[in-house]
């Protein structure tokens, strides 16, 4: 930022013409730049311009050193300038052409490419740029239709491509970084966003995407304080717009099964957290937690099978719910399926070594020992009676 303010006050003043000035300024300029001093030179070449602001060269060197800055945005604006000021500045072209496709903007990138060949047909430098061109725009179709199809991991290879070659561009970042968050890979989607948002705090798109993560996290106050900062900002910021309604429909559905079970109206909760079910299945966590609720209503009516399918839905889509393991436990228990039981328990041991964890496996496993130790009395016990009768018979 405060480069580029140099760059625009050095810009608006008007300061006196002097072309070997200027050309002295450039000459330490090429200087710096050689010695990958590039914001030196970046100064160097603004005073060159300063001095003489008519010269394509020195807007084309000043592009050149914010390319190797990763500042492609000013580098554009630099090339286009000189472009200006000398529309045979081959050199401009080129620069320009590589700023598109860096930022993300292939079929632009294409259209300068084309007008350095109108110059210069042999120019063997764009025929490979162009190879890249095409790599990218193949490689972001691709994304895009991956995308709508929702197969987000096919998505994500594909920007994967096109991110080898474009490697800073926000706009690829962005996608990939959507893309994770719908297949459930929220940690690396928060690190792509918050790289996006260490260079521009105000993205709104990476500022969505960080907020949808918090959702599929179940941290919806947070999630919602994204959303309506981005809507803020932009008001017409669609997806924003549509995750923070779905967002909120799917808390207060929520919060009406909860409160329906607080007053004891299980059967009325356990209608309430279906519907909740039906409104993003996307959102792993919450729907989760959403079924081992309607299992604790099952369990609540009496109706252990169904209870247990729930908590068994709440564990494929979160293994590591330690919640459900423990309900679908205490159900098992209940239906009298008490190898299942156990089984749980040990799960859960191993997921929470908590002394009270322990002690319900220790009791489930008492329970099942005493029951076998009733069994085996009572086989020995059946024996008996059948030998006494078969005496009995024999006797006769």
């Amino acid at each position: 930022d405060t480069m580029e303010s140099e760059r625009m006050e050095c810009d608006s003043t008007s300061p006196e013409i002097d072309p070997e000035l200027a050309e002295q300024c450039k000459s330490e300029g090429n200087t710096a730049y050689t010695l990958k001093q590039y914001s030196k030179a970046i100064q160097c070449y603004t005073q060159a311009i300063s001095h003489n602001p008519n010269c394509a060269s020195f807007y084309g060197n000043r592009a050149a050193a914010y390319m190797m800055l990763d500042q492609y945005k000013n580098a554009l604006s630099d090339a286009q300038k000189s472009i200006s000021i000398d529309d045979g500045f081959v050199k401009g072209y080129l620069r320009a052409a590589k700023c598109q496709l860096m930022l993300g903007n292939p079929d632009l990138s294409l259209v300068w490419y084309n007008k350095v060949l109108t110059l210069q047909p042999r120019n063997t430098q764009v025929v490979e740029e162009k190879r890249q061109v095409s790599t990218v725009q193949f490689h972001l179709e691709k994304a895009n239709q991956s995308f709508e199809k929702e197969e987000f991991r096919t998505c994500i290879y594909h920007m994967d491509r096109c991110l080898d070659i474009s490697q800073t561009c926000v706009r690829f970042k962005t996608l990939k970084a959507e893309a994770l968050a719908m297949s459930g890979k929220l940690d690396d989607s928060l690190i792509i966003c918050h790289d996006i948002m260490r260079g521009d705090s105000n993205n709104c798109d990476a500022i969505f995407i960080k907020g949808l993560c918090l959702y599929y996290q179940d941290d919806t106050t947070r999630a919602h304080q994204f959303f309506q900062n981005v809507l803020r900002v932009d008001p017409d910021h669609t997806k924003a717009r549509h995750a923070f309604r779905r967002s909120k429909q799917l808390m207060l559905k929520k919060e009406e099964g909860n409160k329906a079970f607080r007053s004891s109206e299980f059967e009325k909760a356990y209608d309430l957290y279906t519907e909740a079910l039906s409104i993003d299945p996307k959102n792993i966590i919450t729907n989760a937690k959403l079924y081992c609720n309607r299992g604790l209503m099952a369990q609540k009516m009496g109706e252990f099978e169904k209870g247990i399918e729930d908590c068994s839905c709440a564990i494929e889509l979160d293994q590591k719910y330690l919640r459900a393991y423990q309900r679908r436990a205490t159900l098992y228990q209940q239906a009298e399926q008490y190898e299942e039981c156990v089984r749980d328990w040990k799960k859960v041991c191993e997921m929470d070594r908590t002394t009270e964890n322990r002690q319900s496996l220790k009791e489930e496993l008492h329970y099942i020992n005493k029951l076998n130790s009733m069994k085996n009395v009572l086989e020995i016990g059946r024996k008996c009676v059948k030998w006494i009768v078969q005496q009995r018979i024999a006797s006769h």
